[in-house]
């Protein structure tokens, strides 16, 4: 949350295969204004229900999804997103899986939307996407997170 703190306040966020929302429900207790969570795992995306923090603001809101990501991603919504997260399964990691998880986001996206995608610490994930620059990568034992910027460069 540390590299995030400065964007969160007043945050619209996307949680693509929320899993247990932590990153999603961190954002909401540090300032943003609202998120999205998608889980396609009915017991899972109960329990998120269930874990959404008691204590959210009057102008906060948080909605679970229960739904496959990839069903979500099809059909663009009118909302646009300041943060989006995608923790895939990881055995589902590969190269066509990027590049397929890559090219649906645009249209969730608006310049200077922060993608976060959570890897495998062995794969080697490309900064090659159409209009995403990326920023930075930081690693986390088994895991790593690779920071992007939509529309822009980050400086």
């Amino acid at each position: 949350m540390d590299t995030l703190r400065p964007y969160l306040a007043g945050a619209s966020i996307l949680d693509l295969f929320a899993g247990h929302g932590r990153l999603a429900y961190a954002a909401l207790e540090n300032g943003a204004h609202r998120a999205l969570l998608i889980e396609k795992n009915r017991t899972t995306a109960k329990e998120l229900e269930d874990l959404r923090p008691k204590k959210l603001l009057k102008h906060q809101e948080s909605r679970v999804l229960c739904q496959d990501v990839w069903t979500f991603l099809k059909v663009p919504g009118s909302d646009l997103y300041d943060i989006i997260f995608a923790d895939p399964p990881f055995p589902e990691w590969s190269e066509s899986f990027e590049k397929q998880l890559f090219a649906a986001l645009p249209s969730f996206c608006h310049p200077g939307t922060i993608l976060l995608v959570k890897i495998p610490s062995k794969v080697l994930i490309s900064s090659h996407h159409p209009g995403f620059t990326l920023w930075k990568i930081n690693h986390f034992g088994e895991s790593q997170l690779a920071y992007f910027t939509y529309g822009k460069t980050n400086e």
